[in-house]
């Protein structure tokens, strides 16, 4: 039976929504397209041990001409053993570390990769709470690791220092120019709090589902990063939205983004403006790509600029798991192959870029 308080607190989150969505309809329309779609096909990826070939593309970020990419924790599977337990099996094992990549796009339709290195730090999950029990190929289970991640989104400040967001925690992560931790920040009262680890983020992170910790990082190219977790929180319709601080190594502020229910999700995020936030999101199964912009005190909504649905090679099952914006009048998309594990239609790797064009 439902009591005076739920309804009231019903009835202002409606409000709340409704208030979001007409503010949007009449204040926010995108004042653009995305036209002219040229695909960049990510030709003989190097191989990776075991049978493997990089891929696992999990974000994009433009910075001064180049294009840099970052991979997820490395191929896995996710299975019930014998005993109906949730195990995670990673072939490459514990000595597998995600990579960063720089990409040059070539006259010839090849994204080929200027450089390839290795973050230092693992991507087995940090305990069962927050992912499944990590095992090599024989179900014979390996050690969680307290500080390894699920690496899914990037940005690079003006310092240099890479911004990595982790899906496991959540947590954010700041790695220098040799790809070390410099520092990393939780949620506080985090059960998973560390030697070396800053609890200072919101606690309401604490309550993101398993495995749907933070998936996209925005960069306002000064001194803030917007980290958002991949879906809603406790099984809700709200995606949280947290505004940190670079200098002050601090959070100043949580949003609230409406996706939706069942499996909608957020996969990457990009500036495009002071204002304005590119998504790429998928909604109800099909890719999209959203354009939102913050805004205080009210539940977020965004407006649909682009669907991705058949364009190209976005088909059979492809993710779209990274967005970046060159400053002038270019958008580049990079999918997730998953490290071709679970499907052979998915092996291939590409980038598309398109052109941003404003409307008069």
């Amino acid at each position: 039976m439902l009591n005076k308080k739920n309804v009231l607190i019903a009835l202002v989150t409606l409000f709340v929504v409704l208030a979001g969505a007409v503010y949007f309809s009449f204040c926010c329309k995108p004042d653009f397209t995305l036209e002219e779609p040229v695909v960049f096909e990510v030709k003989n990826p190097p191989h990776i041990g075991k049978g493997f070939y990089l891929g696992g593309f999990s974000d994009l970020f433009y910075k001064n001409n180049h294009l840099y990419a970052i991979t997820d924790r490395g191929p896995n599977t996710n299975i019930k053993n014998l005993e109906n337990r949730d195990i995670r099996n990673f072939p490459l094992g514990k000595d597998y570390k995600p990579f960063l990549i720089e990409f040059e796009l070539q006259n010839d339709g090849v994204a080929k990769i200027s450089r390839l290195s290795n973050f230092n730090i693992s991507g087995l999950p940090v305990s069962e709470a927050r992912d499944c029990v990590p095992c090599d190929m024989q179900d014979k289970e390996m050690p969680f690791d307290p500080y390894g991640s699920d690496t899914e989104s990037l940005a690079i400040d003006k310092n240099g220092h890479f911004w990595v967001g982790d899906e496991y925690f959540p947590s954010i992560i700041e790695f220098d120019q040799n790809l070390n931790v410099v520092n990393r920040f939780a949620t506080i009262n985090s059960p998973y709090a560390n030697k070396g680890i800053t609890c200072n983020l919101p606690e309401i992170f604490n309550k993101v589902q398993k495995n749907l910790g933070f998936e996209s990082i925005a960069y306002d190219g000064n001194n803030h990063i917007y980290a958002f977790t991949q879906g809603s929180l406790s099984n809700g319709t709200f995606v949280k939205i947290v505004k940190f601080n670079l200098e002050t190594k601090t959070p100043e502020n949580v949003y609230s983004y409406y996706i939706g229910s069942g499996k909608n999700i957020i996969s990457a995020a990009t500036f495009i403006s002071e204002n304005e936030i590119l998504t790429a999101e998928r909604r109800n199964g099909e890719h999209q790509i959203r354009v939102l912009k913050l805004k205080p005190f009210i539940v977020n909504t965004s407006e649909k600029v682009l669907s991705l649905k058949g364009l190209n090679g976005i088909q059979n099952g492809q993710k779209i798991e990274g967005i970046a914006f060159d400053g002038n009048d270019k958008v580049y998309v990079i999918n997730d192959n998953d490290f071709g594990i679970d499907d052979e239609n998915r092996k291939d790797s590409f980038i598309m870029e398109f052109k941003l064009v404003r409307k008069n």
